[in-house]
């Protein structure tokens, strides 16, 4: 529905995900994009977006100065949390109109792992043969970091 700025989205939830939302928020999702304010809400949750150059994103919470993560149409970064981690697709989902699914690394076949996006698109430029060995959407292990900007997933 788009009334002005305003649109609402109904975000699907891969089916081993709903169990958490179902307990921790009503669903399925109905998410309130508005884009005059840059905001974002659902259930009992308001976020607003930043622009970071492009179509990346630093997501925080409405009345708070703390960044939750970054979004981009490749992936999310930096979520503070695995419950933050959901709500950024959530945000990314409404915002840049892409499903919840997102990768969060990518593990090559020299078992290196790396972000989607601009960190997959300069290691390609540096390493022309190297090809994905699988897409990540969940990386448990806090101490690995991306080959190129040695950042956590």
């Amino acid at each position: 529905m788009m009334n002005g700025t305003m649109a609402q989205f109904e975000v699907d939830i891969p089916i081993r995900e709903v169990r958490w939302f179902a307990k921790n928020r009503r669903y399925p999702l109905d998410v309130d994009l508005d884009t005059l304010h840059r905001t974002v809400r659902y259930a009992d949750r308001e976020f607003v977006y930043y622009p970071l150059g492009g179509e990346r994103f630093v997501v925080t919470r409405k009345q708070s100065t703390i960044p939750l993560g970054v979004i981009s149409p490749e992936t999310i970064r930096q979520a503070l949390s695995d419950d933050v981690a959901r709500d950024l697709r959530v945000v990314r989902a409404a915002v840049l109109q892409r499903d919840y699914e997102v990768p969060i690394a990518l593990r090559l076949t020299n078992s290196q792992l790396v972000h989607p996006g601009e960190c997959w698109e300069a290691y390609q430029k540096r390493e022309k043969v190297l090809l994905v060995e699988r897409v990540l959407h969940v990386v448990k292990d806090e101490d690995l970091r991306c080959v190129v900007c040695e950042e956590g997933f």
